[in-house]
């Protein structure tokens, strides 16, 4: 009995590590697509740069010096894996309780037997969208980032998903074929 206990909690410590991994794998992603801001400028005097900056003794150089190139800013920065691994943590929760909130709407109002697997298919279709929206609110809150940036990690991380989803099913078709 212990040893089935640490085995099932092992495997949903294995689950938290890959969905945290899919999470900062659709940052990633979403740094590809989305241009950081430009910082804004506070006066018309910062047009010129600061004065300190400048190099006086070039005025008498062949060729000026040449500067490298600006490092390329992220416009979501990469989160820790502790705070990949909570962000995964507190969707799953509101998750749930939404999953549980909507299968009991769905028994008391409209008469559906949350026993059958049709209901949960149909709760958990009608799930998804609080579940993308709190992803999106976690997001914002935790990473210094804007809620449509958020939406844009929510998005790649559930395509990621249903990506896996659907070759992990693909997979269990093939075999059944082949067993069958």
């Amino acid at each position: 009995m212990l040893s089935e206990f640490c085995c099932s909690c092992g495997s949903v410590v294995i689950v938290f590590f890959v969905t945290a991994a899919w999470l900062r794998l659709a940052i990633t992603f979403a740094n590809l697509f989305i241009r950081p801001e430009k910082p804004r400028k506070s006066s018309a005097t910062d047009d010129w740069g600061d004065l300190r900056q400048w190099n006086w003794d070039d005025w008498d150089d062949d060729k000026p010096e040449e500067l490298p190139p600006p490092p390329r800013v992220k416009a979501i920065s990469q989160p820790s894996w502790a705070k990949a691994l909570v962000i995964v943590f507190l969707t799953l929760i509101a998750e749930t309780i939404s999953y549980l909130s909507l299968g009991l709407f769905v028994e008391a109002f409209l008469e559906l037997r949350l026993r059958r697997f049709e209901t949960r298919m149909l709760v958990l279709a009608l799930n998804i969208p609080f579940g993308f929206l709190f992803m999106c609110f976690v997001l914002s809150l935790m990473l210094p980032t804007t809620f449509w940036r958020a939406a844009w990690v929510a998005f790649l991380f559930h395509a990621i998903l249903l990506g896996f989803s659907l070759v992990v099913g693909v997979m269990i078709v093939v075999l059944i074929a082949i067993l069958a």
